[in-house]
């Protein structure tokens, strides 16, 4: 009894020492494999904390006929490992995975592919910086080792933008004067050594400087010259971009430019190409490319029109102004300017201009000749009448009225000429018929007008108003009022002191003849004439003075006006 209850125990302790024996000389073969001597190189791995990182290890031997049966890792800081993965007499899929129990969850060791099986280690921090180290013993080859450097890198802060000097706390920037030069900072603060600072404008990378601070503190600069329009809505952006694996977004903070800028462009639309004289019509002014919207203001003459309705518009492309104009004839030919001006820029107005066309109907004005006087017109002169016209367009018609009816290009049968040439007429050989009121009428597209009458006054030697004699029938010693009568404008020669023959009568023309038959002699024919400057009159006027009741015996009696 004994002797068996003391071979039991033997047995057992020779089955540990068989074991601890065998694992010895696997470890010490394995070791003997391994060139102490030979560096190994170390791959850095930079992870952003929080992050997962991955350390590959390849778990495939360079023999086909071989494989690996045990994995090790290590942090080089500790003696003993920190994972294993067990494939004694065990296939991959089936191999032991065992961990240290500080790392929990947060290990693991992806095997699915054996050519690049990864230890991975998730939410890692600061506290797992170091050097990973991953051995693997094979069955007939060497054992393989592989040696990571992990750092692990905070995100840095969000980058601290200045825009000359001043802190810009929001994406737009404050209003920069076009042409003028703008100082761009970026501050960064923290990332680690391999942090990569750029200034990138719309997403294309920019040059610019690097100006150290302070110990975690690092002050880019990008001075832009000379503000221009493209400038206007760029955005810049202060990025950085962390070498970590796995890769994570940049950290980036951005900023828009806002330019003060004068208008890119200034136009006039009228509604057509003309205005009409005494209506109200619109001309617009459209002003585009300024910021902010320009001031528009309209000028004629380059002085300001203030008291013209003027209507403004603001759109996202633009400003409109509408001007109500009502222009007066002389405004023809004067010009129009629409000025945009960027408030608070100096320097920073645009115009256009527009020299103005005014319709209106024509202004006509109906005058003598340069060469006459009203004085001088008699009987047998000739004179032309000239029709003076302002007009916007051009006339296209010029008639004649005479006492309100048309003339024309005539020859009567005492050769008296009409002539219209251009805006003359002429008259040829005039006679008194032809006195009075001269009319022309000038026609363009808007309308017609005609002049004020011109009376044309034609002075003549007198003519009798009735053209056949006049009978009177009165009896011996009868008194009877005679009086010669003329048109209204035969106008009297003053009277001279000359003697005057027997039977003739000297009278004004304002005057008449009292004459009473005394004997058969008075009776007969009474004739009278009348002078003036322009002659003696030719046919006399003609009085029959007859008896009453008895036959005529005619003598002629003169008086003389």
């Amino acid at each position: 009894m004994i002797t068996s209850r003391s071979r039991r125990p033997a047995a057992g302790r020779c089955f540990l020492f068989l074991f601890f024996c065998t694992l010895s000389l696997d470890v010490a073969q394995s070791t003997n494999a391994i060139d102490i001597d030979t560096p190994i190189p170390i791959i850095t791995v930079n992870t952003l904390a929080g992050y997962t990182t991955k350390l590959e290890c390849d778990l495939q031997s360079s023999r086909p006929d071989d494989s690996a049966y045990l994995v090790l890792w290590y942090i080089e800081s500790e003696k003993q490992p920190i994972y294993s993965l067990d494939l004694r007499a065990r296939p991959l899929e089936q191999a032991k995975h065992w961990k240290n129990e500080r790392l929990a969850s947060r290990a693991q060791f992806d095997t699915s592919a054996a050519s690049s099986a990864a230890f991975m280690l998730s939410n890692v921090s600061e506290d797992d910086d170091g050097i990973y180290k991953c051995r693997v013993d094979f069955r007939h080859t060497p054992t393989r080792q592989v040696r990571y450097q992990l750092n692990v890198v905070q995100l840095p802060r969000v980058p601290v933008i200045y825009a000359n000097s001043a802190r810009q706390y929001g994406t737009v920037s404050a209003m920069y004067d076009e042409g003028t030069d703008l100082a761009l900072i970026c501050e960064v603060t923290g990332g680690g050594p391999n942090l990569k600072v750029g200034w990138y404008r719309n997403g294309k990378l920019v040059e610019s400087r690097v100006e150290h601070r302070m110990h975690h503190d690092y002050f880019y600069h990008l001075q832009l010259r000379s503000l221009s329009r493209d400038d206007h809505h760029a955005t810049y952006a202060c990025q950085l971009d962390l070498d970590v694996t796995p890769p994570a977004p940049p950290v980036l903070r951005n900023i828009t430019l806002n330019l003060r800028m004068k208008p890119k462009k200034v136009e006039i639309i009228p509604a057509g190409p003309y205005l009409e004289a005494a209506k109200t019509q619109q001309l617009l002014c459209k002003a585009t490319g300024a910021n902010p919207p320009a001031v528009v203001t309209w000028w004629m003459n380059n002085i300001q029109l203030t008291s013209a309705e003027i209507l403004v518009s603001k759109e996202e492309n633009g400003t409109i102004s509408k001007l109500n104009l009502t222009p007066a004839i002389e405004d023809d030919g004067r010009i129009v300017t629409c000025r945009a001006q960027t408030p608070l820029l100096d320097g920073g107005f645009v115009e256009d201009e527009w020299r103005m066309p005014v319709y209106y109907p024509p202004i006509t004005n109906l005058v003598l000749g340069r060469r006459f006087t009203a004085e001088e017109i008699r009987e047998g002169s000739n004179v032309y009448l000239e029709c003076q016209t302002r007009s916007n367009p051009p006339i296209q018609r010029l008639t004649w009225m005479h006492n309100g009816k048309l003339l024309g290009n005539s020859r009567n049968r005492e050769n008296r000429d009409i002539i219209l040439a251009n805006q003359t007429l002429v008259i040829r050989q005039i006679e008194r018929q032809t006195a009075g009121n001269y009319t022309c009428i000038a026609t363009n597209r808007l309308g017609e007008s005609a002049s004020a009458p011109l009376h044309l006054h034609v002075k003549y030697a007198p003519v009798c108003r009735r053209s056949k004699p006049l009978t009177v029938v009165v009896s011996r010693d009868q008194s009877i009022k005679l009086r010669c009568q003329f048109p209204l404008d035969v106008v009297e020669r003053p009277r001279d002191d000359t003697a005057t023959p027997r039977n003739v009568f000297r009278f004004r023309i304002d005057q008449h003849l009292v004459y009473t038959p005394r004997r058969d002699a008075d009776f007969g024919e009474l004739q009278c004439w009348a002078l003036n400057d322009i002659g003696k009159q030719k046919e006399p006027c003609r009085f029959k003075i007859v008896k009453e009741g008895k036959s005529i015996v005619y003598r002629r009696l003169l008086y003389i006006l």
